[in-house]
């Protein structure tokens, strides 16, 4: 195993990148209880390092988004847990992502949004092996499970970067209890969450 098996490819251009991170900047309640970052979570509900994100209505400015996405990567997607990193001194440690709750064959999309940033694989049974992944603004990064198995993976910090928001979008699978808190929680009748 060489390299982790994840697909970068552009999904915005320039413009329509910068127009989506003012969007998200100036229209998203960000959540400050992580030391390092700050996040929001939209559609089902999503339980992330010890906090549970409650259902919440997509804005919007991401509806359209999702359904690009959608339709680029052939998955449905649930939920978007948003993450703000202010500056370059904003990190994320190495971990992976759970799929405990996901559906199975999807995967875990991330569009990346001003700054560009290094995101950084680390293989979890070789931790000296790793991959940089250099991501601009409209980048889209899809990791599948076999990813979160056998590689860690962290935003390191860059001094001097500017503001940068990723955008990670799961198919997180309602339960029954979740699913009828995001029927009521939706602020657009008939949009599916």
């Amino acid at each position: 195993m060489t390299e982790p098996s994840v697909v970068v490819a552009s999904l915005l251009g320039l413009e329509e990148a910068q127009v989506a991170l003012a969007q998200a900047l100036d229209q998203t309640a960000w959540d400050g209880r992580m030391r390092a970052r700050k996040t929001a979570s939209f559609g089902l509900p999503y339980d992330y390092s010890g906090m549970t994100y409650p259902p919440a209505p997509w804005p919007g400015w991401l509806l359209g988004l999702r359904t690009r996405l959608e339709a680029a990567t052939g998955c449905r997607f649930t939920n978007c847990l948003a993450n703000l990193y202010p500056t370059g001194a904003s990190t994320m440690g190495f971990h992976f992502d759970s799929f405990a709750n996901l559906q199975a064959g999807s995967v875990v999309a991330v569009v990346s949004l001003g700054s560009p940033r290094t995101l950084r694989f680390r293989l979890q049974r070789e931790r000296s092996r790793w991959v940089d992944h250099r991501l601009h603004s409209g980048a889209l990064l899809t990791m599948g499970k076999q990813v979160q198995d056998d590689w860690h993976h962290a935003v390191l910090e860059e001094p001097g970067t500017g503001p940068r928001v990723s955008l990670t979008f799961r198919h997180i699978l309602p339960t029954s209890t979740t699913s009828a808190q995001a029927q009521v929680s939706s602020a657009e009748p008939g949009v599916r969450i």
